[in-house]
């Protein structure tokens, strides 16, 4: 309404910064509490897939982790069904153990780490 008005344009921009920061501020927010939950019986299996199936996570053999291998290296992806049915199970048993544990050595001792590590 007044676009040489000094002040104004000063508090616009001001209030604009501080709605982009609570906006960006928002968006990395991340809750670690929240679970979510995907029930596979939801998911439909198109005809026209003809990877590897699952019915249970229960199925998987060497045989079916052979045939999952060959299909991908034909550059093709599991549907997307059983990749959930995959990672459920892993995070059921991965969930089980302490990710991260503390070792105690003398100021002498040296340690030697094989294997990659994070964080």
């Amino acid at each position: 309404m007044q676009p040489s008005n000094k002040d104004a344009r000063e508090k616009y921009e001001l209030t604009l910064k501080d709605y982009k920061a609570q906006q960006l501020s928002q968006a990395l927010s991340y809750d670690d509490n929240k679970k979510i939950t995907v029930d596979v019986n939801d998911i439909f299996v198109e005809k026209s897939y003809a990877g590897p199936r699952l019915d249970s996570i229960d199925d998987i053999s060497s045989d079916w982790i052979v045939a999952m291998m060959k299909w991908q290296k034909e550059q093709k992806n599991i549907h997307k069904k059983y990749a959930i049915m995959i990672i459920q199970k892993a995070t059921e048993l991965f969930e089980k153990d302490d990710n991260l544990v503390y070792i105690t050595i003398e100021d002498l001792e040296e340690i030697t780490v094989c294997g990659d590590i994070h964080g």
